[in-house]
Protein backbone atom coordinates (compact mmCIF):
# COMPACT_ATOMS: atom_id res chain seq x y z
CA UNK A 1 0.00 0.00 0.00
CA UNK A 2 1.47 3.31 -1.09
CA UNK A 3 1.82 6.08 1.48
CA UNK A 4 -0.73 8.86 0.92
CA UNK A 5 0.06 11.91 3.06
CA UNK A 6 -3.25 13.61 2.14
CA UNK A 7 -5.01 11.10 4.43
CA UNK A 8 -3.23 12.55 7.46
CA UNK A 9 -5.34 15.72 7.57
CA UNK A 10 -9.07 16.29 7.93
CA UNK A 11 -10.93 18.82 5.77
CA UNK A 12 -11.37 21.05 8.81
CA UNK A 13 -7.63 20.98 9.49
CA UNK A 14 -6.92 21.91 5.86
CA UNK A 15 -9.06 25.01 6.32
CA UNK A 16 -7.05 25.92 9.45
CA UNK A 17 -3.40 25.21 8.62
CA UNK A 18 -0.74 24.72 11.26
CA UNK A 19 1.05 27.80 12.60
CA UNK A 20 4.61 26.68 11.88
CA UNK A 21 6.22 29.44 13.95
CA UNK A 22 4.17 28.44 17.00
CA UNK A 23 5.09 24.79 16.41
CA UNK A 24 8.78 25.67 16.23
CA UNK A 25 8.55 27.58 19.50
CA UNK A 26 6.78 24.65 21.15
CA UNK A 27 9.46 22.22 19.95
CA UNK A 28 12.15 24.39 21.55
CA UNK A 29 10.18 24.56 24.79
CA UNK A 30 9.73 20.79 24.87
CA UNK A 31 13.44 20.28 24.28
CA UNK A 32 14.25 22.79 27.06
CA UNK A 33 17.02 24.19 24.85
CA UNK A 34 17.55 25.91 21.53
CA UNK A 35 17.18 23.72 18.45
CA UNK A 36 17.77 24.26 14.78
CA UNK A 37 14.44 23.44 13.14
CA UNK A 38 14.21 22.78 9.41
CA UNK A 39 10.97 22.13 7.51
CA UNK A 40 12.00 20.09 4.48
CA UNK A 41 9.55 19.39 1.65
CA UNK A 42 11.62 16.43 0.45
CA UNK A 43 11.94 14.72 3.85
CA UNK A 44 10.22 11.32 4.00
CA UNK A 45 9.91 11.47 7.80
CA UNK A 46 11.11 13.51 10.78
CA UNK A 47 14.68 13.16 12.04
CA UNK A 48 17.08 14.62 14.57
CA UNK A 49 20.85 15.10 14.42
CA UNK A 50 22.28 15.14 17.97
CA UNK A 51 25.62 16.51 16.76
CA UNK A 52 24.16 19.66 15.18
CA UNK A 53 20.99 19.74 17.37
CA UNK A 54 18.94 19.98 14.16
CA UNK A 55 15.32 18.83 14.05
CA UNK A 56 14.06 18.12 10.52
CA UNK A 57 10.30 18.03 10.02
CA UNK A 58 8.63 17.01 6.75
CA UNK A 59 6.86 19.92 5.07
CA UNK A 60 4.06 17.88 3.55
CA UNK A 61 1.13 19.87 2.19
CA UNK A 62 -1.58 20.59 4.78
CA UNK A 63 0.07 18.36 7.41
CA UNK A 64 -2.14 18.21 10.49
CA UNK A 65 -1.09 19.51 13.89
CA UNK A 66 -1.48 16.11 15.56
CA UNK A 67 1.01 14.48 13.15
CA UNK A 68 3.39 17.42 13.57
CA UNK A 69 3.12 16.95 17.33
CA UNK A 70 3.85 13.24 17.02
CA UNK A 71 6.92 13.87 14.86
CA UNK A 72 8.08 16.74 17.06
CA UNK A 73 7.51 14.86 20.31
CA UNK A 74 9.35 11.81 19.02
CA UNK A 75 12.41 13.70 17.75
CA UNK A 76 12.57 15.94 20.83
CA UNK A 77 12.65 12.66 22.77
CA UNK A 78 15.90 11.86 20.98
CA UNK A 79 17.17 15.37 21.71
CA UNK A 80 16.51 14.92 25.41
CA UNK A 81 17.26 11.26 26.01
CA UNK A 82 19.49 9.79 23.29
CA UNK A 83 23.13 10.58 24.13
CA UNK A 84 25.39 12.22 21.56
CA UNK A 85 27.75 9.56 20.28
CA UNK A 86 25.56 6.81 21.69
CA UNK A 87 26.14 4.60 18.65
CA UNK A 88 29.76 4.26 19.82
CA UNK A 89 28.73 2.83 23.19
CA UNK A 90 31.43 0.43 24.44
CA UNK A 91 28.94 -2.45 24.66
CA UNK A 92 28.26 -2.24 20.90
CA UNK A 93 30.79 -4.37 18.97
CA UNK A 94 32.55 -2.09 16.47
CA UNK A 95 31.61 -4.29 13.52
CA UNK A 96 27.90 -3.95 14.42
CA UNK A 97 28.03 -0.16 13.98
CA UNK A 98 28.69 -0.64 10.25
CA UNK A 99 25.75 -2.96 9.64
CA UNK A 100 22.37 -1.59 8.59
CA UNK A 101 20.57 -4.51 10.23
CA UNK A 102 21.90 -3.58 13.64
CA UNK A 103 21.17 0.12 13.06
CA UNK A 104 17.53 -0.71 12.29
CA UNK A 105 17.23 -2.76 15.46
CA UNK A 106 18.75 -0.18 17.78
CA UNK A 107 16.50 2.48 16.19
CA UNK A 108 13.37 0.47 17.02
CA UNK A 109 14.51 -0.28 20.56
CA UNK A 110 15.58 3.29 21.31
CA UNK A 111 12.32 4.65 19.87
CA UNK A 112 10.18 2.79 22.39
CA UNK A 113 12.39 4.02 25.25
CA UNK A 114 12.39 7.70 24.29
CA UNK A 115 8.66 7.74 23.50
CA UNK A 116 7.90 6.31 26.95
CA UNK A 117 10.06 8.97 28.57
CA UNK A 118 8.43 11.77 26.54
CA UNK A 119 4.94 10.62 27.54
CA UNK A 120 6.08 10.51 31.15
CA UNK A 121 7.60 14.01 30.96
CA UNK A 122 4.75 15.53 28.91
CA UNK A 123 1.57 13.47 29.55
CA UNK A 124 -0.41 15.67 27.15
CA UNK A 125 1.53 14.16 24.24
CA UNK A 126 -0.03 10.73 24.81
CA UNK A 127 -3.12 11.62 22.78
CA UNK A 128 -1.02 13.10 19.97
CA UNK A 129 1.14 9.98 19.78
CA UNK A 130 -1.86 7.63 19.63
CA UNK A 131 -3.84 9.69 17.11
CA UNK A 132 -0.75 10.58 15.06
CA UNK A 133 0.22 6.93 14.65
CA UNK A 134 -3.41 6.03 13.84
CA UNK A 135 -3.32 8.46 10.95
CA UNK A 136 0.10 7.34 9.74
CA UNK A 137 -1.10 3.74 9.83
CA UNK A 138 -4.25 4.59 7.86
CA UNK A 139 -2.23 6.57 5.29
CA UNK A 140 0.13 3.65 4.62
CA UNK A 141 3.19 5.25 6.20
CA UNK A 142 4.44 1.90 7.51
CA UNK A 143 3.70 0.05 4.32
CA UNK A 144 1.83 -2.76 6.09
CA UNK A 145 -1.65 -3.43 4.75
CA UNK A 146 -3.09 -5.57 7.54
CA UNK A 147 -2.30 -7.51 10.69
CA UNK A 148 -1.82 -10.77 8.77
CA UNK A 149 0.97 -9.16 6.75
CA UNK A 150 2.55 -7.77 9.91
CA UNK A 151 2.42 -11.22 11.53
CA UNK A 152 4.27 -12.64 8.52
CA UNK A 153 7.13 -10.18 9.03
CA UNK A 154 10.22 -10.59 11.20
CA UNK A 155 10.39 -10.03 14.95
CA UNK A 156 11.86 -6.51 14.85
CA UNK A 157 9.17 -5.28 12.42
CA UNK A 158 6.44 -6.75 14.64
CA UNK A 159 8.00 -5.12 17.72
CA UNK A 160 8.17 -1.78 15.90
CA UNK A 161 4.50 -1.88 14.93
CA UNK A 162 3.33 -2.84 18.42
CA UNK A 163 5.52 -0.30 20.19
CA UNK A 164 4.32 2.52 17.93
CA UNK A 165 0.76 1.51 17.10
CA UNK A 166 -0.49 -0.71 19.94
CA UNK A 167 -3.29 1.78 20.62
CA UNK A 168 -4.55 1.31 17.06
CA UNK A 169 -3.72 -2.34 16.29
CA UNK A 170 -4.60 -5.67 17.82
CA UNK A 171 -3.84 -9.26 16.95
CA UNK A 172 -0.09 -8.99 16.32
CA UNK A 173 1.36 -12.34 17.34
CA UNK A 174 4.45 -13.12 19.39
CA UNK A 175 5.60 -16.61 20.28
CA UNK A 176 5.63 -17.63 23.94
CA UNK A 177 9.12 -17.49 25.39
CA UNK A 178 11.86 -15.37 23.86
CA UNK A 179 9.67 -13.26 21.54
CA UNK A 180 7.26 -12.23 24.31
CA UNK A 181 10.17 -11.65 26.67
CA UNK A 182 11.69 -9.17 24.21
CA UNK A 183 8.28 -7.50 23.75
CA UNK A 184 7.83 -6.99 27.51
CA UNK A 185 11.43 -5.95 27.99
CA UNK A 186 11.05 -3.07 25.53
CA UNK A 187 8.43 -1.42 27.74
CA UNK A 188 10.79 -1.57 30.75
CA UNK A 189 13.78 0.21 29.16
CA UNK A 190 15.02 3.20 31.14
CA UNK A 191 18.68 3.92 30.30
CA UNK A 192 20.44 4.07 26.93
CA UNK A 193 22.56 1.18 28.15
CA UNK A 194 19.33 -0.82 28.50
CA UNK A 195 18.64 -0.01 24.85
CA UNK A 196 22.10 -1.14 23.79
CA UNK A 197 21.88 -4.42 25.70
CA UNK A 198 18.49 -5.31 24.21
CA UNK A 199 19.50 -4.29 20.67
CA UNK A 200 22.67 -6.38 20.78
CA UNK A 201 20.77 -9.41 22.04
CA UNK A 202 18.05 -8.98 19.41
CA UNK A 203 20.64 -8.67 16.66
CA UNK A 204 22.52 -11.73 17.81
Amino acid sequence: EKFNSTLLTTDEEKRNPVNVDALNSLAKLLATEDLNIVHNATATTASFSPETRTLILPAWKDLSKVVYMLFTGHEVGHALFTPVGGRKHPKIPVEYTKRSGFQSIINVVEDVRIEKKMKRKYPGLRVDFTEGYRRLLRAGFFGHINVAEINASNLIDRLNMVYKCSGNLSGIHFEEGEEKEFLDRGYLLESFEDTVNMAVELYE
